[in-house]
């Protein structure tokens, strides 16, 4: 019996293979424990190689000039710096990657596709989330990444150390090495679907499970960018004649629950002086900048000697300011390029329609820059690259 089988299909499946591994390749604990879904990104690289060729080949050639500008600075470290090259060839060959996946997928199918994917993440962490909160903790497993220590399953991280698994309530890590840095994952969804309701299937009950995980990382980064969110739908093309009294309730609710998040005791012991977290990203962005100032124009070099020493120097252990972390590799220039960049393909990609929509955006992307290091992880790094326009679905059929 023939098998029907779309070339469009064979290219959605693939989609869905190769987006799910940049999303553990950019910060997942099992992504970090095995080279195995780096390889298999590669080979997924490798199909749609194929693909484009039995295809026909669509370049963008904004995408490819791009490209040629961070190999150039690839290609000047390793030239003329003593650069760590093993860890400068990874970086370079992702952008690679994700420059060849950015011709083969649409903004919305993207979108589509990632929205599912952190979708069916977050019901399973909620699910090992809330058992852990009754001490149940199911194929629990230590993991040890350089000087880290993880314990997890492959579905989920339960923290970062064992105190809290014994003494005190767990956050919801999801399958990241933080919170902090599961709540962008989610906000990026969230931003995405309050924007693009009616081209979504099952918005309620995606936005539940997204925001009740959300909640559940106690980030207080990720709280501030919610509430950023709301305020980008709530003032959506803002017009005071129809304010009515559903407008004040709405606004009324998102006050309250603001007032409430914000006065929690997990977020207000988060800006004091005498917390851990706090002392080292205020070391990390203050000490950062002066790493920075040192060398404006070219940077350190990409993981360079020079830089660990003054990273060293200057007591910076967590590096955590992602902005700084590109600044301090190539330059304030290269930095500020990649940046702006990267806001104008996301809130482009997101279909942002005005200019408070878009300064909204601005905001909520400097926060998750400078407070993770996401600009050097592959989920944000595809975003230095626009999408193609919607490819057409090829119906050849292979039996």
């Amino acid at each position: 019996m023939k098998k029907f089988i779309t070339t469009y299909n064979i290219n959605s499946g693939l989609q869905y293979l190769f987006i799910l591994l940049i999303i553990i390749n950019s910060g997942a604990v099992i992504g970090w424990s095995s080279p195995l879904f780096r390889y298999l990104e590669y080979l997924c690289f490798a199909l749609f190689i194929f693909l484009m060729i039995k295809n026909g080949i669509h370049l963008n050639r904004n995408n490819l000039l791009i490209f040629i500008i961070i190999l150039s600075c690839g290609l000047m470290d390793i030239f003329f710096r003593n650069v760590d090259l093993q860890s400068l060839f990874i970086y370079l060959i992702d952008y690679f990657v994700l420059l060849i996946f950015s011709f083969n997928i649409s903004s919305n199918d993207f979108w589509q596709k990632y929205i599912n994917i952190i979708f069916f993440i977050s019901i399973i962490n909620l699910v090992f989330y809330f058992l852990s909160q009754f001490k149940i903790f199911m194929f629990l497993k230590m993991y040890q990444i350089n000087n880290d220590f993880f314990f997890a399953n492959i579905f989920h991280v339960y923290s970062r150390s064992i105190e809290p698994l014994i003494n005190t309530n767990i956050r919801n890590f999801g399958i990241f090495w933080e919170p902090g840095a599961f709540q962008a994952f989610l906000n990026i969804a969230i931003i995405y679907i309050l924007l693009n309701r009616k081209k979504m299937n099952f918005v309620k009950t995606k936005l539940l499970f997204l925001i009740i995980s959300l909640i559940t990382t106690f980030s207080s980064t990720g709280y501030l960018i919610l509430c950023c969110t709301c305020i980008l739908v709530v003032f959506k093309d803002f017009d005071f004649k129809k304010v009515n009294g559903k407008f004040f309730l709405y606004v009324l609710f998102l006050l309250i629950c603001l007032i409430l998040l914000l006065n929690s005791s997990t977020i207000i012991d988060k800006f004091s002086n005498s917390n851990q977290s706090y002392i080292i990203r205020n070391n990390d962005f203050v000490n950062g900048w002066k790493i920075i100032l040192k060398h404006p124009m070219l940077g350190y070099g990409f993981n360079s000697d020079n830089l660990k020493f003054m990273l060293t120097s200057f007591g910076i252990t967590a590096n955590s300011v992602g902005i700084f972390i590109i600044m301090q590799f190539w330059g304030i220039l290269y930095g500020f390029f990649i940046f702006l960049l990267t806001w104008r393909n996301f809130e482009v990609s997101v279909n942002a329609a005005n200019l408070f929509q878009k300064c909204i955006i601005f905001c909520i992307l400097l926060m998750i820059f400078c407070t993770e290091s996401f600009l050097t992880k592959q989920i944000f790094m595809l975003f230095s690259y626009s999408f193609c326009q919607r490819l057409n679905r090829n119906t050849d059929i292979v039996s």
